[in-house]
């Protein structure tokens, strides 16, 4: 079967920046204090929250906060039971063939944002 003019999804490279990195290593320092299953389950739980971005990075809404960039910027609010974080993330679109999501950072967000 030709797929030959078809649309296909690209998919984006997922990239976490030093910041965000930091940042979640943070959050699971401090869930696997409390208790190590919870870190592990909300660990797995946020990677495929970020996994997802690489199919579909524009289902979330433009970040309302002030950038420094050219790049579209983007946030969503994830929750794991009690644990709430807005994630902020850049599409950067500069080479067709190798789209990118770029993690900024990870924040506790409080209920109801």
């Amino acid at each position: 079967m030709s797929t030959e003019g078809q649309d296909h999804p690209v998919a984006y490279n997922v990239q976490v920046s030093e910041a965000a990195e930091a940042q979640l290593a943070e959050v699971w320092d401090t869930l696997f204090m409390r208790d190590p299953n919870l870190a592990l389950e909300w660990q797995e739980q946020m990677n495929a929250a970020l996994e997802g971005l690489s199919e579909f990075p524009r289902r979330y809404q433009r970040a309302s906060e002030p950038e420094e960039s050219t790049a579209e910027i983007r946030s969503f609010v994830n929750r794991y039971k009690a644990i709430v974080y807005r994630v902020t993330y850049a599409i950067i679109e500069t080479d067709e063939s190798n789209p990118l999501v770029r993690i900024l950072r990870v924040r506790y967000a409080a209920r109801g944002e």
